[in-house]
C-alpha cells in the first residue's frame, strides 16, 4: 500500500472501502462514500485521526488480487485512521495568514 498512499504511517489502519460492481451499470460510489463519512466521523469522535483517499483507490483496484479483494468488487476509497499527536491543534498548526493588501487588489 505505501507504493498507492505514499505517507503511511506505522500503527494506522488502511481500511479499504468497497462495493459490488452491479451489472446494470450502477457504482457503489455514493454508498461507500456514506460508509467513509461514517467511519471518519466515529473515528475523530474517539480521538483519532482519519483521512479519506479517494484518487489511490483506482491504483489500488490495480492491486486487486494482492489486496484479497473478491471479484465482483470496486475499491471505491481508502479511510486511513491512527492515532494523532496530541499536542498539536488546528490553532497551533495553522500558518499565518496573510494580511488582505497581501492578497485582494482594488480597481477603481
Amino acid at each position: 500500500m505505501k507504493e498507492i498512499i505514499g505517507n503511511v504511517v506505522p500503527g494506522n489502519a488502511l481500511i479499504l472501502i468497497s462495493g459490488v460492481e452491479s451489472k446494470d451499470g450502477g457504482t457503489p460510489d455514493f454508498d461507500c462514500g456514506l460508509a467513509a463519512q461514517n467511519m471518519f466521523i466515529a473515528a475523530t469522535s474517539l480521538g483519532l485521526g482519519a483521512r479519506i483517499y479517494g484518487g489511490p483507490a483506482g491504483a489500488a483496484n490495480a492491486k486487486r488480487e494482492a489486496l484479497q479483494v473478491p471479484a465482483g468488487y470496486k475499491i471505491v476509497v481508502i479511510l486511513r485512521v491512527g492515532n494523532i499527536d496530541k499536542s498539536v491543534d488546528a490553532v497551533s498548526a495553522a500558518s499565518t495568514r496573510k494580511k488582505a493588501d497581501e492578497i485582494v487588489n482594488y480597481r477603481k
